[in-house]
Formats: C-alpha cells, structure tokens, sequence
C-alpha cells in the first residue's frame, strides 16, 4: 500500500472527525487511498462483535437511498453496540444475523425491539420461540402523530383563505408535545379547538396515548392503556379507531416495550450516525465497510464515556 502503519492509524483516526476530501488535500493523496487506508485499519485492527450474553436486541431499517435501497440494523438492546447490518428490510435480511448465533447465543435472548411496520417478526420467531417481541413508545407515539395529522387534512380538505394561512401553525402545534407549547402556541390550539371538535378530541387522545408511556408501573400502564382503546374506538374518528383496534390486537407487544423498558434512542443514534459517516465518506454505500465505520463509532464512544473510562 506504500504507507506506515502509523500514518494509517492518523488517517483512519481523523476520518472519524473530518471528512475524506479535506484529508486527502491535507496530505496530498487521493480520495479513494484515504478510504482504502481507513478500511485497512478498521479490517486488521477492530474487535469483532461480541454474541455472548445478549438479552435482547433492537432491529429497525435504514434507508440509504434511491440506487442501494434499505439495510437492517441489529442492535445489543441494552449497550446499543451495532451488532449486524445486512441489505433489504425482510425477514431474510434478518436471517443471516441469525444464522451466525450458537443456540446457546440464541437462548440468551429474551426480548426483540420492533416497530410495528416492519417484517422481523417472522424471522425472530422462527429462531427465537420464546423471544418476547416489543414495541418502543417512539415510534407507536410517531404513528398516533400519523394519524393527528391524517385526521387535520382530512378536517381541512377544502380550507378557507384564513384557515390556509394557519394550517402549517396548527400542524405543528398538534405535533408538539403540550407541555412544551409557549403561551402563544397554547392561545393558536385553542383557536382551533374552537374550530374543529374532531381534530381537538384526536389532540388529547394523542396527548393522553403519549402519557402511557411515562407510567411508573406496569400495572398502571396496562390499565390506562385499556382504558385508552376503549375511548379510541368510541371516538368516532375513522382514523384513530383504526390505529386503537390495531394497538388492541398488538396489546401484549406493546405492553412488553414497557416492561423490559424499550426505547428507539440506540436505533436513532445509528441512524443518525450512519447519516454522518457517509456525509464525510461523501456517501459510502458498501455495506461491509458502513458497518465497521458504525461500530468504530460505538467503540470510540465507549472509550471516552465515564463507564469506558
């Protein structure tokens, strides 16, 4: 390759914070040579993922655009340490993280993040009998917001000239969580209460379904959510009976985000991570390569935290 080695640990090292152009102007070789040094390194240098011991995983997709389409992300549900990425968004996508466990890793594994749209499921069951699948109150409190906003343009499908004028103000006032409303954004919510009843009662059913998952018990959660698709389904609102049946049918899943304590902040955190990678990389697409970058991201994050420390 015609570079020491400790000059392809400062390249690979820098990569992390700055991008492959600027480094590659900085020490006059080319863009491709940065990325083939960096690659290198993290090959003969980066721990593999450790399978022992997991308790539960998280496993969501990630879409990397329109000419290579969505990878699956499997992540260590309690450290959040990226443990797999394979292409497609379907129950083989997932196989393949399978098909490396022992069944001993397998038995390990008690519980399966998902959010309700995607295919896992089949997969996770099929390896996993007993695995208890959850759903995290990110993405089920992300679809209510779905259903507020399809209830709004429904409510306002032929607005008049003032009501034009104020539907993006009200759009993302019913969006906004309501202890986080100024003064001024409470007054414009209770304009459209005035307005609108449907669109007002779906406010406070999102309102209160995003309660749910702020509980301090199981027990009380079970309850208020019951109670909450009982009122749901007696709303009278196309929409949120249709999302209240179909949390009612989902019960037991969404119940278990709850109890082993299910949040999408690891899965959001790679996202966002996997965004920045090829934001520097200026769209790195290799699969094999993305996810050595993700965990080398994981890894230093660990070295510099209090725990790591």
């Amino acid at each position: 390759m015609g570079f020491t080695w400790r000059f392809m640990r400062r390249v690979s090292r820098l990569l992390m914070f700055a991008p492959a152009r600027w480094i590659a102007r900085q020490y006059s070789i080319s863009y491709s040579a940065v990325l083939m040094v960096d690659r290198e390194i993290l090959r003969t240098t980066q721990p593999g993922t450790c399978l022992d011991g997991i308790e539960g995983i998280l496993v969501d997709e990630k879409y990397l655009g329109a000419s290579h389409g969505f990878v699956t992300l499997v992540l260590n549900a309690r450290t959040g340490e990226p443990l797999h990425m394979a292409p497609g968004k379907n129950a083989e996508s997932l196989e393949s993280f399978f098909n490396r466990l022992t069944d001993k890793q397998k038995s390990s594994i008690k519980y399966l993040g998902i959010d309700r749209a995607n295919a896992y499921r089949q997969a996770a069951l099929k390896h996993l009998p007993g695995v208890k699948v959850c759903f995290d109150a990110f993405h089920l409190v992300s679809n209510m917001n779905d259903v507020v906003d399809k209830v709004r343009r429904a409510e306002f499908a032929h607005p008049t000239e003032g009501q034009r004028k104020r539907l993006i103000v009200w759009r993302f006032i019913l969006l906004k969580a309501q202890e986080l409303l100024s003064e001024k954004e409470r007054m414009d919510l209770d304009e459209l209460y005035a307005l609108n009843q449907q669109l007002t009662k779906t406010y406070i059913l999102k309102e209160q379904f995003r309660s749910i998952f702020s509980r301090l018990t199981e027990h009380e959660a079970m309850w208020q959510l019951s109670h909450w698709i009982s009122m749901a389904v007696r709303s009278g609102i196309r929409q949120v009976e249709r999302f209240a049946r179909g949390i009612a049918e989902r019960y037991n899943e969404v119940i278990n985000g709850i109890r082993y304590n299910i949040n999408s902040a690891s899965i959001e955190s790679a996202n966002a991570g996997i965004k920045r990678i090829q934001s520097k990389c200026c769209g790195l697409f290799d699969i094999d390569y993305l996810f050595m970058k993700l965990r080398q991201r994981y890894i230093s994050r660990e070295e510099f935290s209090p725990q790591g420390a």
